[in-house]
């Protein structure tokens, strides 16, 4: 899950609202991860990972956009589907590009990076805000359109998840 915004909240946003922003998110996984995934699971995996990472930085990227409490809502409520979207296919994918004898370590490698990114997120994420301020929602965008591109360009337009 990417991160809320900061605890401290931003000037004229009580931190109820970033806990609200959490608790949306968890909603929508709760109420629409089966369905969606029962759906996406049919789509090819590049398109389903094009698809969620795309939603999930154009989600992140509108929080740098000055929309109030409703626009913070419906950015969350952006990324939280492309999360439900494009994860499941991205943790399939590593045993799908494997050779048979080789998927465990491909998910391995893959699971491995996700805690490296579980790891080292938080302290780069606090870093980034510091430096960058609301700008560093535009950069999750910019990232994950990098991501969707490396997707477009390293996953076969027929492999299904």
């Amino acid at each position: 899950m990417p991160p809320p915004p900061p605890a401290g909240g931003a000037p004229g946003l009580d931190i109820f609202v970033y806990g609200v922003l959490v608790a949306v998110n968890g909603l929508i996984v709760i109420l629409c991860e089966l369905v969606v995934t029962r759906k996406v699971q049919r789509w090819p995996a590049r398109i389903a990972t094009i698809t969620g990472v795309l939603a999930v930085g154009g989600g992140l990227a509108a929080y740098a956009l000055p929309w109030g409490v409703a626009g913070l809502v419906a950015a969350t409520v952006v990324w939280s589907v492309g999360e439900i979207i494009g994860s499941p296919t991205m943790t399939a994918y590593p045993a799908l590009a494997a050779a048979p004898g080789n998927r465990s370590r491909y998910l391995g490698a893959s699971q491995a990076m996700f805690g490296v990114g579980s790891a080292v997120g938080p302290a780069a994420g606090v870093a980034a805000w510091t430096l960058m301020g609301d700008a560093v929602w535009l950069a999750c965008g910019a990232v994950a359109a990098l991501a969707a591109t490396a997707a477009f360009i390293g996953m076969p337009a027929s492999a299904k998840p």
